[in-house]
């Protein structure tokens, strides 16, 4: 997978990463956030469970990329 996120350079992405996330967890989100082209968003407090955790920073997150088009 890694190795055809080139192939969406130029699409508006975020990567979000709990700074409370596992390891292997950051490791796959910056790697992901390196395919795309984007730096990752580093949340403070929040596990992987963003969307339950964080629900107003992730759309932010979703609110920013999509003006950005």
């Amino acid at each position: 997978m890694f190795d055809r996120l080139g192939e969406l350079s130029g699409v508006p992405a975020a990567v979000l990463i709990g700074d409370l996330d596992r390891r292997p967890a950051v490791d796959c989100a910056e790697r992901t956030a390196a395919g795309l082209g984007c730096e990752p968003v580093r949340l403070p407090g929040v596990d992987h469970l963003l969307p339950l955790r964080a629900p107003d920073a992730v759309l932010r997150a979703v609110e920013q990329v999509t003006a950005a088009r």
